[in-house]
């Protein structure tokens, strides 16, 4: 084995063979990371991407009303972006009516999700309505897979908020 110097560094690691074992270094970490469920963080160490827990795991949220649902939770790491219903957000479809048939009214919180996530649904979005449970009830077409959308009443607001990567805790629908 070499011994690495400042002169040689950059002949040792830039060899094809080099670049390609480090290549296929990344690549196995990346797929044990995607089947483990877990990444990991220098600073944090193990990072969970997902999460089940139940409701009493979860400060501030809901009381359970229904002893027919489940009160389980499950927090998703999530690109969370922001709109309002103005027109350069929402397009011509900008006409204070969500896509689950709500009528927006002042004060109002709620996401748009993806499809996977029906209307209704109840989550809890760090940063956002001061850690309250907010509602999915709007769709958009950009808004796909593990990317949601908050509601702003201005344009200004929404563009402050910008793209987060955060971990969304999402009460899951199933029957007991």
């Amino acid at each position: 084995m070499e011994k690495i110097t400042a002169k040689n560094f950059r002949n040792i690691f830039l060899r094809p063979t080099s670049v390609l074992t480090i290549t296929v270094l990344t690549a196995a970490i990346l797929l044990l990371s995607i089947f483990t469920g877990s990444g990991y963080s220098k600073s944090a160490g193990p990072i969970p991407l997902s999460t089940t827990f139940t409701q009493s795991d979860i400060r501030g949220s809901e009381q359970s009303g229904s002893s027919e649902q489940s009160d389980e939770w499950q927090s998703v790491q999530m690109k969370v972006t922001a709109y309002c219903p103005c027109s350069k957000c929402c397009g011509s479809s900008a006409d204070g009516i969500t896509a689950s048939n709500h009528r927006i009214e002042a004060g109002d919180t709620f996401a748009a999700a993806d499809r996977k996530y029906p209307f209704g649904t109840k989550m809890i979005i760090p940063g956002y309505d001061n850690g309250r449970l907010v509602e999915v009830l709007d769709r958009g077409g950009a808004i796909t897979g593990n990317h949601i959308d908050v509601f702003f009443p201005t344009h200004e607001q929404a563009r402050q908020w910008g793209v987060k990567y955060i971990n969304v805790s999402i009460k899951l629908k199933t029957q007991l």
